[in-house]
């Protein structure tokens, strides 16, 4: 007989076997690594019980015993309080490192689950709201946990983007950073748990992200010499690829200049922001940038979005000057000069 605790660990418990008829039984207690046995049972119907400090006792387990038979049984004990339970996938599988959410009478707190899948908090005595996540599985887990009744939790698969980042002339674009953002997404995320991990696109310009939680989500890609981008809403469901999404990243236009002061002398280190401004599905309405004139006056910004924007340079000892409304083309180049007064 092997004798273990729901909440982990072999017991030096005391089993006990009671012939199922009534009569003398047999009292043995377990080594330190949770096992007994029972040598000359005679053959019949037994009923077998163990018994551990801080645990429930186990429930009769009736066995029907055979001359000259080997009987093997394990044991699993209960603990009187805490809670206790384990995480694994649907195929059956532990998950190990999954995050569980205790909400208690008595507090909140987060455990991780041991390789095993299990998890134990000692101090509830008191019935507790169970949530789990894993950034392997898109969907969570929850229940409700009752002190000394081990609760299973069951995580389900995330869904996955994928997809083709292109630019403004239908060419892909290698290396672009994707990142997602979450709109409406389904379950709990407890702190430190990444589920919205950024991607990069391959040199053929696909990309994948996932596993992610069921919900919606707007994807952002970036690169270099192109504006950020901005996709519509995008839907995600458990255990499916959501396919053929193409984001775009237009080119953009470059902004360049010469900073001057009032007497037409080019100005070093002046300070030089666009403002504002539109861009690919309205999401660059905000869309900013700094640059600093060179030792000539020269300035450079961008590549920004098509749109309009506002263009302010900055410098110590004189007043700013300012372009309201300046329009930037959707690629190519604009071109302004700006005076300090």
């Amino acid at each position: 007989v092997h004798v273990q605790s729901a909440a982990g660990g072999d017991l030096p418990a005391k089993v006990s076997l009671r012939p199922a008829q009534g009569g003398v039984g047999l009292d043995a207690t377990c080594d330190a690594r949770g096992r007994v046995s029972f040598v000359g049972v005679p053959a019949g119907a037994w009923q077998l019980v163990a018994m551990a400090a801080g645990h429930h006792p186990s429930p009769a387990k009736k066995l029907d015993l055979r001359p000259h038979d080997a009987e093997s049984q394990s044991v699993l004990l209960l603990p009187l309080s805490g809670i206790v339970g384990t995480v694994s996938d649907g195929a059956g599988k532990p998950v190990a490192a999954a995050a569980v959410v205790l909400n208690c009478p008595t507090g909140r707190k987060t455990v991780r689950t041991s390789g095993d899948g299990a998890f134990r908090w000692a101090t509830p005595k008191r019935p507790c709201d169970v949530s789990a996540v894993h950034p392997q599985y898109g969907s969570a887990a929850d229940g409700q946990a009752v002190p000394g009744r081990p609760i299973a939790l069951r995580l389900g698969l995330g869904g996955s983007i994928r997809g083709t980042i292109v630019d403004a002339d239908g060419a892909t674009v290698p290396g672009a950073l994707v990142r997602v953002e979450g709109r409406r997404v389904r379950g709990p995320d407890p702190l430190g748990v990444p589920t919205l991990q950024p991607a990069h696109s391959q040199p053929d310009g696909s990309f994948t992200l996932g596993p992610l939680r069921p919900g919606t989500y707007i994807l952002r890609p970036s690169a270099p010499r192109h504006p950020p981008g901005a996709s519509s809403e995008v839907e995600v469901a458990a255990a499916r690829t959501t396919t053929d999404v193409t984001l775009r990243l237009d080119g953009g236009a470059l902004v360049t200049g010469t900073v001057r002061d009032a007497n037409g002398a080019p100005t070093s280190g002046a300070l030089v922001q666009l403002r504002g401004g539109g861009g690919p599905g309205g999401h660059a309405g905000d869309w900013s940038r700094t640059a600093q004139s060179d030792l000539e006056g020269r300035y450079r910004l961008g590549p920004a979005p098509g749109g309009t924007y506002l263009l302010i340079a900055t410098s110590a000892g004189a007043l700013p000057a300012r372009v309201e409304s300046f329009v930037v083309p959707d690629r190519g180049q604009a071109q302004r000069d700006l005076t300090l007064r």
